[in-house]
């Protein structure tokens, strides 16, 4: 069974604007990177999620968008409906990150 430190933060990032792409990305200190990718941006972002997940949800994530013809540039996406809905999904079942 998982404990608590099998999980990490999986997080969704996007630019401020109605086309604005969305980072996917996992990380143990979610303040501290999105503090570094909010720095690094040339454009305003803002965070659609923060949810609790193994190790593999990134890849996953990462597999289901690419499969869709959703992938940008690395770990960045066009705003396609699914990102939305992984999004919708992870909060139903309640993974959001405290």
């Amino acid at each position: 069974c998982p404990t608590p430190d099998d999980f990490t933060c999986l997080y969704f990032v996007q630019e401020q604007s109605p086309d604005g792409y969305v980072k996917v990305g996992i990380t143990g200190n979610p303040d501290a990177r999105l503090r570094l990718i909010r720095h690094g941006s040339p454009r305003p972002l803002q965070t659609l999620g923060r949810f609790a997940v193994n190790g593999f949800a990134e890849r996953d994530v990462h597999l289901h968008l690419e499969r869709v013809g959703a992938h940008g540039r690395g770990s960045w996406y066009r705003p396609h409906p699914l990102v939305f809905s992984l999004i919708a999904a992870y909060e139903k079942a309640g993974f959001a990150w405290a």
